[in-house]
């Protein structure tokens, strides 16, 4: 189970969180802006988390060799819209490696 770093957030903005590990080099290539409304961030990684379901869904319906594709897709919509719910509560996972 993930433990929050909660933190006051500014004006119900988003805070900046790097998040996906480039191959290689470990460092984050994809962040989170801050400065976000966090209205507007949550509802973004509510639509992220849809279509995470829907590949997902598709996937299971499909052939085994798409199945795969649709793994792949998920797994980065989930880390995508984790990243950005992370960025409304004011910081990352206490155990995220990325973070």
């Amino acid at each position: 189970m993930h433990q929050y770093l909660a933190a006051p957030l500014p004006d119900n903005q988003t805070v900046s969180r790097p998040f996906h590990p480039c191959p290689g080099s470990g460092q984050p290539l994809l962040m989170v802006r801050a400065g976000a409304p966090t209205e507007a961030a949550l509802e973004h990684a509510g639509n992220l988390l849809d279509a995470a379901y829907h590949v997902a869904r598709q996937g299971a319906d499909g052939e085994a060799g798409l199945m795969v594709h649709a793994l792949w897709a998920v797994m980065h919509l989930v880390e995508c819209a984790n990243a950005v719910i992370e960025s409304t509560i004011g910081g990352p996972c206490a155990n995220d490696e990325t973070a």
